[in-house]
């Protein structure tokens, strides 16, 4: 992969990279990357954690989409009127 930078960010991410104590460039942009990598991942299991731990399990069935909608419809037509 190639990646094309302006000459001021390659210089701050080269001068990163040799802080750090990395050997290449390419090693210090991969380390960021997995870094990124791990905090998404620790975001979606957070959010997993909540889900499960949110109250009762509801079973999503066609009725379940069914009431959904019928209920956003209700909401956009009340939304309408207090509107205008």
């Amino acid at each position: 992969m190639i990646v094309t930078l302006p000459d001021s960010m390659r210089e701050w991410v080269e001068l990163q990279a040799r802080f750090e104590g990395y050997g290449t460039v390419d090693e210090y942009v991969a380390k960021v990357l997995l870094r990124h990598l791990e905090g998404t991942r620790d975001k979606i299991d957070q959010a997993l954690i909540e889900g499960l731990e949110s109250g009762d399990p509801v079973e999503v069935n066609e009725a379940f989409w069914k009431q959904l909608r019928l209920d956003v419809q209700t909401d956009i037509k009340k939304a309408k009127k207090e509107s205008a």
